[in-house]
C-alpha cells in the first residue's frame, strides 16, 4: 500500500497546504464575448496562452520577519493565472532587489512576448510607501519596477495590456476603521444639476486633434493592483495567506467571465474591506489600484481566437 503523502509545516506548525481555495474559473461563452468584445474598445486576449507571466515570491529576508502564508498566496495566485490562460513562465523566490529588477527586465524582453496578446506579474513581498523590498532588506522603487515593461524598455509589450498585483505593505499605519452609516441606496438629488445642453461641444477639440501625430504615452496599458493604501499596512494570515490574493482568486474565478478587470478589483475592494478583519482589534483595509489601460480589459478565460 502507499505510504501517507508528507505534509510539510511552517514555522508556526501550519501546514503548508491548508489555505489553499478550491476554486474553478468559470469560461466565458460565445454569447457572452458577443455581447463584449468590441474591437478598438476593448483589448484582445484571445491567444494560446493569453499571455506570460511572472510571480515573485519573497518569503524570507535578512532583516524582516518572515513573510508566513505567502506560499499559499504564491500557489493560489499561480493556479488563477493558469486557469485564466496564462503560462506561468517563472516563479522566483526570495530575490534581493537587485535581483528583482534583473528579473523583471528580463521577463519584460521574453522574445515570447510578441506572440500574445497581454501579460501578468504579481509581487508578494514586504514593502514601504513606494518601494517593495528585496530578501537582503534593500528597496527597489515601484516605479522603477513598473517602468521595465513600458514601451521603451520592453517593446514586445508596446500597446498591449499588462496587469500588475503587488501584496505588500505601503506603511506601517494599521487602519481601525470607522463605524458605518448607510447612504448607498439613496438616489441622487439633481436640482440644480447642469443638463448636457449647457456643456461644451467636443466635435471641434476632437476634429483638432485627429491631424496630430501618432504617438503613445511610453507608460500606458498598464494596470496596477495594490494591495492596500499609501502609508498602511497589508493584512495576511499564516495559514489561509493575504485577504487581497485570496479575494483576487475567488472573485476573479467567479466574475471574469463576464467582467473587465476594473469591475473585477472594485469587487476586491469591496471584498477586502467588509469581509476581512484582523484577528487583534479588528483591523481593516482596503485595496487600491492605478488604471493606464485605454481600453476595457477582459481576461476571456476559455476563449481562444486566431
Amino acid at each position: 500500500m502507499p505510504g501517507n503523502p508528507t505534509i510539510h509545516f511552517n514555522d508556526e506548525g501550519v501546514p503548508e497546504t491548508a489555505g489553499l481555495l478550491n476554486f474553478d474559473v468559470d469560461v466565458t461563452d460565445s454569447d457572452t464575448l458577443s455581447k463584449l468584445y468590441i474591437e478598438g474598445d476593448v483589448y484582445r486576449n484571445f491567444t494560446s496562452p493569453k499571455g506570460l507571466a511572472l510571480i515573485i515570491n519573497n518569503r524570507i529576508f535578512d532583516s524582516h520577519d518572515e513573510r508566513h502564508g505567502t506560499e499559499i498566496d504564491g500557489k493560489n495566485i499561480r493556479k488563477l493565472l493558469s486557469d485564466l490562460g496564462y503560462k506561468v513562465e517563472e516563479t522566483r523566490h526570495n530575490l534581493s532587489a537587485q535581483s528583482m529588477i534583473r528579473v523583471a527586465v528580463r521577463f519584460s524582453n521574453h522574445k515570447d512576448h510578441k506572440l500574445y496578446d497581454s501579460c501578468a506579474v504579481v509581487v508578494l513581498t514586504h514593502g514601504k510607501y513606494d518601494h517593495l523590498c528585496g530578501s537582503d532588506g534593500a528597496l527597489v522603487n515601484v516605479h522603477t519596477f513598473i517602468q521595465c515593461f513600458n514601451a521603451t524598455n520592453a517593446p514586445l509589450l508596446k500597446g498591449k495590456p499588462k496587469i500588475f498585483f503587488l501584496q505588500a505593505c505601503r506603511g506601517a499605519t494599521q487602519d481601525p476603521g470607522i463605524d458605518t452609516t448607510d447612504t448607498s441606496n439613496k438616489a441622487p438629488n439633481l436640482e440644480g444639476s447642469t443638463s448636457s445642453s449647457n456643456l461644451p461641444s467636443l466635435n471641434k477639440m476632437n476634429s483638432q486633434n485627429c491631424n496630430m501625430p501618432e504617438k503613445q504615452p511610453t507608460e500606458a496599458d498598464m494596470l496596477i493592483a495594490f494591495a492596500t493604501t499609501p502609508q498602511y499596512v497589508s493584512w495576511r494570515n499564516s495559514a489561509k495567506g493575504s485577504w487581497f490574493i485570496q479575494s483576487i482568486c475567488e472573485i476573479f474565478s467567479k466574475h471574469s467571465k463576464d467582467e473587465d478587470i476594473c469591475s473585477l478589483l472594485t469587487r476586491v475592494n469591496r471584498s477586502v474591506a467588509q469581509v476581512y478583519k484582523s484577528s487583534k482589534d479588528g483591523r481593516k483595509q482596503i485595496p487600491e489600484f492605478v488604471n493606464r489601460l485605454q481600453k476595457k480589459f477582459y481576461f476571456f478565460p476559455g476563449i481562444q481566437q486566431d
